[in-house]
């Protein structure tokens, strides 16, 4: 059972938004909401993160080719999810994370994604 534990409200930001998750190979994930304490990301099955990982991810928009960069996260779950209305369906694994002690630069920039969408 997965439990909400976002004090903050989610929004869901349009698909031309993307998250970099660098590392040996870097990977790409959308994004499925977002909130000022959190995100929560698809990623493909041989990105394996766990419980309690801390890492860096960078969010960038395709429209206007903005990026906030280096965004610490700690991974609070992962879980398999497959779409129910798929005849076939392909199973992602579905991670929520936390924001760790962001800088006022990414707070400002982060804020205005999010307020920005939720209008």
């Amino acid at each position: 059972m997965v439990y909400d534990l976002r004090r903050h409200q989610r929004v869901t930001l349009p698909r031309t938004f993307v998250m970099k998750i660098p590392g040996k190979k870097t990977q790409y994930s959308r994004i499925e909401n977002i909130s000022e304490g959190g995100i929560c990301f698809d990623c493909n099955f041989d990105l394996c993160l766990q419980k309690n990982q801390t890492l860096h991810i960078d969010l960038y928009c395709c429209d206007d080719g903005s990026l906030l960069e280096k965004l610490p996260i700690e991974v609070l779950s992962t879980y398999e999810h497959a779409p129910e209305n798929m005849q076939m369906p392909v199973p992602k694994l579905v991670t929520g994370a936390r924001f760790l002690d962001l800088n006022e630069k990414q707070k400002r920039v982060l804020y205005r994604y999010i307020k920005y969408q939720a209008m």
